[in-house]
Order: structure tokens, then sequence, then C-alpha cells
């Protein structure tokens, strides 16, 4: 992916002077995140850094208590099919993919800090209901054939690692703070959750890095703490999103069409020349629609995170979306931002009639790997440098 200028209606406007938007008001900084072009977004990160991860033993861990990801598997397996089977989102596959990250799932541990997920339900009608029910759930999930692999924390040597990723606290702190020449990192599976708050504030002990969801183009306000890393839940990279795609290569015929999302769907649909087509079905399904249209649309006016935005672009679809309704609006372009369905459509139409479907995609491709991948990477390796006391 080579650099680029940058987009139509974008202005370049280094990384470095994000600081100073602490002082904008929250409307320009929205503005900032659709047209403002960090001069930083270019090609892919040098071999060094590539070269840096080899060395490096990582794992990512979760619970049971947590549905969102893929299910316990043997370590043999490759990291595409540990994705296929995932029962949620495709979530932080470059873990397993660029960083050829060990995954496990523990079982839940009785240590109070490994309930951190309880707090989820603390604004639930019958929170403590809502809990038993997760409980019983997990004990059925755990009888299942589904949960051959997961392990029991104690049983893994944790410390033959140099960096552990861990959603919620799924990892006793009497292990934690018992490995301390490995690196440990986490998740909040909810990111407005009481541990998210806690943990933008101040690092648990026995962490280094607080992984916050977040994939702004300019970290203004909130700005982020030292231990806190700007970093989407789907860090995603163009190069794992290839490997996927050569998995459906057999049959696919030539993209074409618009994706819309289930919540921006409309019956009857706006006319267009252009097929339309409602994202639903299960992963396998997801991916092959994902990898078989030219465009993706969300308009819902309902905020959401902007995740799917992430997976949509990398996927190979221009993103069209009303750029008010998602919290992360970075993959937001401001000839592609489009308040309503009919003018997503009418967008599309517009773009293909002139042939530019290609060069939108570069542009949100390129910012895409930059927000969801490149500078997440490069500061989580800045944090294990000093870790490690290597600064080269």
């Amino acid at each position: 992916m080579s650099t680029r200028s940058p987009a139509p209606g974008t202005f370049r406007i280094p990384q470095r002077l994000e600081g100073l938007g602490i002082f904008l008001p929250r409307k320009s900084l929205n503005w900032l995140e659709v047209h403002g072009w960090p001069s930083t977004v270019g090609p892919p990160e040098s071999a060094a850094l590539q070269e840096f991860w080899q060395a490096r033993k990582v794992a990512l861990v979760k619970q049971p208590s947590y549905w969102g990801m893929y299910e316990p598997c043997p370590p043999s397996r490759p990291w595409t099919e540990v994705v296929l089977g995932n029962g949620g989102h495709l979530g932080p596959m470059s873990f397993l993919s660029d960083l050829r990250a060990e995954y496990f799932v523990v079982h839940q541990e009785p240590d109070p800090e490994c309930f951190s997920w309880k707090l989820k339900y603390v604004n639930c009608p019958n929170p403590e209901e809502r809990f038993r029910g997760r409980l019983d759930e997990m004990e059925a999930w755990l009888a299942s054939p589904s949960a051959k692999y997961a392990v029991r924390c104690d049983e893994v040597a944790w410390d033959r690692f140099d960096l552990v990723i861990c959603m919620d606290l799924p990892i006793p702190d009497r292990i934690v703070q018992k490995c301390k020449n490995t690196c440990w990192a986490y998740f909040s599976t909810e990111p407005g959750s009481p541990l998210q708050k806690e943990a933008l504030r101040r690092p648990r002990e026995g962490y280094r890095m607080f992984l916050n969801h977040g994939f702004r183009r300019y970290r203004c306000r909130p700005r982020n703490r030292g231990h806190v890393l700007e970093f989407p839940y789907s860090f995603q990279s163009l190069a794992a999103w290839n490997s996927l795609s050569h998995l459906f290569a057999s049959g696919q015929r030539e993209r074409r069409g618009i994706l819309i999302e289930k919540g921006s769907w409309q019956d009857p649909l706006p006319s267009t020349f252009l097929p339309c087509t409602k994202l639903q079905g299960e992963i396998r399904e997801y991916l092959r629609l994902m990898l078989a249209h030219r465009y993706a649309v969300r308009t819902d006016s309902r905020p959401r995170w902007g995740n799917w935005g992430v997976e949509a672009v990398l996927a190979g679809n221009v993103f069209l979306a009303r750029a008010d309704a998602l919290d992360h609006r970075g993959l937001a372009l401001p000839s592609l931002d489009c308040p309503t369905l009919p003018s997503a459509l009418s967008r599309a139409e517009a773009i293909e009639s002139q042939g530019g479907w290609q060069d939108w995609l570069a542009y949100q491709r390129q910012m895409a790997e930059y927000l969801a991948f490149r500078r997440p990477l490069a500061e989580m390796t800045q944090h294990l440098k000093l870790f490690f006391g290597d600064e080269t």
C-alpha cells in the first residue's frame, strides 16, 4: 500500500499536533476526525518491526464469561480456523495472524478479580439474577464438548510469554504478579464498563498496558494516559483479511453491489441500479457477503462504536456511513458521509458511474490499516521495548 495524497476534502494535520486539540470544542473535534489526515498515514511498518515480533511469544486469553470471541482449540489449529469458529465478532484477529499469538480460553477462577465481568450487569434491573444466570450458562458450556480445550490458569506457564493480552481479568492477580518478566496487557470486554473507567485512570497492579478499544485519528479528549493505548477491538490487518479472502476465492464472483447493515435496511428500498443485500448470517456467510460487495452502508441513527467499518473496508468495501452515529468516525471521509440510506445509495451510484470505487477504497484502506493495525502495533511495540529495556 503506497503513500498517497490526502483523500479529497481532507487536510494533512500532523499527528504530533493532536495535543492541541484538547482546547477545541467537541464539534471541532468531530470535524477533525472526518477532515483531518494524519501525516503518518503511509506504507506498512519496516522490516525491523516485523523482525521484533518474530522473536516474541504472545498469548491472547479470555474466560467463558465472554461469548464474543473464539472457541478454545488445540494449539496446532491454523489461526484462520480459529477465527472461523468464532461465535461472535471477528475480534482482534491480528494477534493470531500477524503476531502468531497462542490462544487460551481459561476456566473461571474463584479469585474475586476474575469476576470483574460481573460489573457489566450493574445497571440491569436485576443484576444478581443476570449474574447467576450467566454462571449457569458457563457451567453448562464447560460440561459441553466445546469446552474440551479450555484450560486451568495454573496449568499454563505464563512466564514463557513476552506479552499476554487478557480480555477482562481472566488470570488471578497472584499469577500476574508472580510473572514479573512477562508484559501484561488487558482489554475490557465492555468499553463503558466500570473496569474500563478505572483502567483509563490507572492500570491494575502488574499490568503494563490497557487497550482502550479506540481508533480515533486524533486522540485529543479524553487524552490517553501513559499506560493507555489507542487500540481497537478490531485489531486487524489487510494481510489477515487477504488470508481469509483466499479461503473463499474458489467460485467467488466479481464484486458487485451494496451491502447494507441490517439496522439501516429499509423495506421497500429506495430506487437504485446497484443490487443491494442485507447483512446477515453466521460467520462464514458474513465473510462471503463482506468479500462479495463493493460498498458497505450504515445510515442507522442509533450510535455504534464503529468496528464494522474497519472490517468492511479491510474486506474490500467503500464504507458509506452516517458519521455522527459513529463513536469512532476515523474511517469516515467528507464525500462518504451519508446521513440517509437514499443519499448513501445515490453516492454509491455516482462513484460507480465515475469509475472511482478503487480510488476511494484505497484511501479508506490506507486509513483503516493505520488506525486498526499499524499505529496500535507500533505503539505497543514501543511499550514492550521499554519494558524489556530495548529502546533500539
